[in-house]
């Protein structure tokens, strides 16, 4: 009996999905564009430094007005976030300052982890030309570049649910 189970069992290495190797130079070139249009569109929107709106500066002032122990407490301004988030966004002003830099790097790090982290999973799960287009669908996706540079932590759930 336990011989059986030991050959038909398959081996760790076995069992993770491979891309395939053969695929066409145009396929390869075409998501490695993708990859670099997606990078490039997310770190000229956050050197872009827009400004911050109505529904960021709610987050923030709570934020500014708060100690660590304060921000565990409700939200003014029906303004709601995790706790994780508001302490990172509280680390970078207290080390960076209240510019618009400082105050979107941590939402523009978890933009680029959840691209990066996309392609890697579409990579290794499905054929190049599947993977080329699903990746080159979040790369010009508004939404999640938008996102990815403002105080608010939409690009930690978008990273979260592709981890």
């Amino acid at each position: 009996m336990d011989a059986c189970l030991t050959q038909t069992a398959p081996t760790a290495a076995a069992s993770v999905a491979q891309p395939a190797i053969n695929a066409p130079a145009w396929i390869r070139r075409g998501l490695v564009a993708t990859i670099v249009v997606g990078l490039a569109w997310r770190v000229i929107r956050y050197l872009g430094q827009f400004p911050i709106w109505g529904d960021e500066a709610m987050l923030l002032l709570n934020i500014l007005d708060r100690d660590y122990a304060g921000l565990t407490q409700h939200l003014r301004f029906a303004q709601v976030a995790p706790l994780f988030f508001l302490w990172l966004e509280k680390a970078a002003i207290l080390l960076f300052g209240t510019s618009e830099w400082s105050v979107h790097l941590f939402p523009f790090l978890a933009g680029l982890v959840a691209y990066l982290a996309f392609w890697r999973t579409c990579r290794t799960s499905f054929a190049p030309t599947v993977a080329g287009l699903a990746v080159g669908i979040l790369a010009v996706s508004y939404y999640p570049v938008r996102h990815a540079c403002e105080v608010k932590p939409c690009a930690f759930d978008l990273c979260f649910a592709v981890l």
